[in-house]
């Protein structure tokens, strides 16, 4: 592949073909060679599986962190649902706490109105009479009638007829009060 990095081991290995190829038998040191690449791939292998047994460990911590972070955004989520009923009942109060601060605001308003219309009705008769006047009609009784004559003599017309009639009365009452 072009571009790509060669690591150290994959150099090697191409050295020893090289070399291999050149000569016909297998010689000491090449064998030599075999051996030590045999040890570094041992040590390579060896380095692998503990990068693998970290990487796995490392997996199952993102796993554990992952979970908790799910517990804890769900957690969250709540508390945040509880905050806003609280901001809403909150808001509630206060709506309600104002109702009640204008109604007993209105109501002490009304009183003092009350007061000073006392006070004022007071002042204005103060040391005053107080008249009544009843003005109706009493029934008295009638007893004949009285008779229309002409000129002559003659009895033109009874005016009323005996009985009970209505007669105007008036009648006033003085009171002071001090």
């Amino acid at each position: 592949m072009p571009g790509a990095t060669i690591s150290p081991v994959e150099a090697k290995i191409g050295q020893i073909i090289k070399d291999f190829s050149t000569e016909s038998s297998f010689t000491a040191a090449a064998m030599q060679q075999f051996m030590e690449l045999k040890a570094m791939v041992g040590e390579y292998e060896v380095q692998i599986k503990e990068y693998q047994k970290g990487m796995e460990f490392d997996k199952d911590k993102i796993g554990d962190l992952t979970s908790n972070i799910k517990t804890l955004e769900a957690e969250v989520l709540t508390l945040n649902h509880e905050i806003e009923g609280w901001r809403t009942r909150e808001t509630e109060t206060k709506d309600r706490e104002d109702k009640c601060l204008r109604n007993e605001l209105t109501a002490q308003n009304a009183e003092k109105r009350v007061e000073d219309h006392q006070n004022m009705v007071g002042l204005v008769f103060r040391n005053t009479e107080l008249r009544t006047k009843f003005v109706g009609q009493e029934m008295m009784h009638q007893p004949g009638c009285i008779e229309i004559k002409d000129e002559y003599g003659n009895i033109k017309q009874y005016a009323e007829a005996a009985g009970y009639i209505g007669v105007p009365i008036e009648k006033v009452e003085t009171e002071t009060k001090e």
